[in-house]
Parts: C-alpha cells; sequence; structure tokens
C-alpha cells in the first residue's frame, strides 16, 4: 500500500518514511518535507508496540533532518523548524522548534 500525497508536494531527497505502514501517512497539498525528514507510523519498546498515523497537513513544512512520531497531526500552513523532533499535535499557523518541539509563535 502507498502514501497518500497530495498535489504539490515537496519531498527532498533523502527523506525516510516508515517502510512497515506507509499506508498511514497522509501529506496533504503543498506541503514541504525537508531533506533528512523521518517520518514514522511504529515505535517498539520493550514493553509496547506503538502504531498511528500521520498526516502532515496543506502549506505545512517540516524543516530537515526533523523526526515525526507515531500518531501525530501537523495540521495546515504549521513549520517545524529544522532538527526537531515532534511528539505532540501541532496545530493551525505555529511554528514549532525545540526537541521536543513546542510552539515558538504563531505564523504570520
Amino acid at each position: 500500500t502507498k502514501m497518500k500525497l497530495g498535489k504539490n508536494v515537496v519531498i527532498s531527497t533523502p527523506a525516510e518514511f516508515d517502510v512497515f505502514y506507509p499506508e498511514l501517512i497522509t501529506i496533504e497539498e503543498n506541503a514541504i518535507v525537508g531533506w533528512g525528514v523521518h517520518i514514522l507510523c511504529h515505535e517498539f519498546t520493550q514493553k509496547k508496540i506503538r502504531i498511528g498515523r500521520v498526516r502532515i497537513g496543506k502549506n505545512a513544512v517540516i524543516g530537515a533532518f526533523s523526526t515525526i512520531r507515531s500518531g501525530i497531526t501537523i495540521v495546515e500552513n504549521s513549520i517545524i523548524s529544522l532538527h526537531r523532533f515532534v511528539n505532540k499535535d501541532v496545530p493551525n499557523d505555529e511554528v514549532w522548534g525545540g526537541v521536543p518541539a513546542k510552539k515558538i509563535r504563531k505564523v504570520k
């Protein structure tokens, strides 16, 4: 099964997408996925398995070398700065940075 990609999506290579569950990834129109980004839909720990959908909304930008954890939604027009670990849902029109990523400001 395949990832769902909207129109005009830009993916810089190399980017890495979950090899076991690519069908759980949706990247909506006009989104940008930066160089070296990792999008995961599964995680294994010693005690549990986490599997979840990842959705990158319209016009979102994912900065280079960022990692998106399983089960995360990044909503429309949001920006993830480079080298971030996103482990929470990101609302509309926000810029997130830090590790783990958190809101820095609203998009202007």
